[in-house]
């Protein structure tokens, strides 16, 4: 066992240092959390190996050791409710991650594919032609999948082209077998509220005229999240955002329902962890509450 304090590879993280150590170093360099307390026998069995592989890997990624009894608000917000826990975090967001002791062959398989995937990856080529060539990417990963029903990245890519060409549908049903939780669980989602984003452009109303008559009657709330929705259903988040905030803020039962609804759902598309989404979720909480 290394001593993590002589090791600039590993780390201690708290509730008050976590934006800066974690958030803003997964910029640079995959962080993962690992999630612990003194009390926890397997915690004390997978940190030094998580501690030594950090050491031995030279800076292939940072390991943040967050000790729950400690750091009870980031143990809250992540909903950690056992542990030994561990996320990964990349450009701010949760990206993988495992609950409770695994094998030193299993965490040196699950290290390694923080690497990236190898050259000429089928996947990798696919994810290159989905925009410019999507029907040889949804060639590729109906093969991989053919070969291998749980390659769940397969079925990710799958389900953006399937979005991307306007068969929604397929897409839902390709999606609807990636849990929510799990190494690929935050794409699935992004991906399902993308669809059902989608859903609501036919009922959502036109752009211009919703703004026409916001015009007309600046005050009225349900105008504002209609243009919200609107601008939601086209990608445009931030300035979706900015008009559900203002429904909520004059209507406050409209904020606590339907607005709030909406922005969960952007906030999943945008990444829980991004910018953005901190940003108006700070804004709704203190309004609301």
């Amino acid at each position: 066992m290394i001593d993590a304090a002589k090791s600039k590879w590993v780390i201690e993280v708290s509730d008050e240092n976590f934006e800066e150590e974690v958030l803003q170093r997964s910029a640079q360099v995959p962080v993962l959390v690992d999630f612990w307390a003194e009390w926890c026998g397997p915690c004390k069995e997978l940190g030094p190996l998580l501690e030594q592989a950090a050491a031995d890997r030279k800076g292939a990624f940072v390991l943040a050791k967050a000790n729950v009894d400690v750091a009870q608000q980031l143990a809250g917000y992540f909903r950690i409710e056992s542990i030994p826990a561990v996320l990964v975090f990349k450009d701010n967001q949760v990206v993988n991650g495992f609950q409770g002791l695994v094998s030193e062959d299993d965490l040196k398989k699950f290290l390694d594919e923080l690497s990236g995937p190898a050259p000429n990856d089928p996947l990798v080529e696919a994810a290159a032609l989905e925009e410019k060539e999507p029907t040889k990417a949804e060639a590729t990963y109906r093969d991989l999948l053919l070969k291998d029903e749980r390659n769940d990245p397969a079925r990710l890519g799958l389900g953006r082209v399937l979005i991307a060409t306007g068969r929604d549908e397929e897409a839902e049903t390709a999606l609807s077998m990636i849990p929510d939780a799990g190494e690929f669980g935050a794409e699935a989602v992004k991906l399902r509220r993308t669809i059902e984003l989608k859903k609501n452009a036919s009922t959502a109303g036109d752009e211009v005229a919703i703004q026409n008559r916001i015009v007309a009657d600046p005050e009225n709330a349900q105008l504002h999240f209609e243009l919200g929705n609107v601008l939601a259903t086209k990608g445009i988040y931030p300035q979706a955002l900015e008009s559900l905030m203002k429904a909520a803020v004059l209507d406050i039962e409209l904020g606590r329902g339907a607005v709030r609804e909406l922005m969960v759902k952007i906030f999943e598309i945008v990444g829980v962890r991004s910018e953005l989404a901190d940003t108006y979720r700070d804004k709704l909480r203190a309004m609301l509450y």
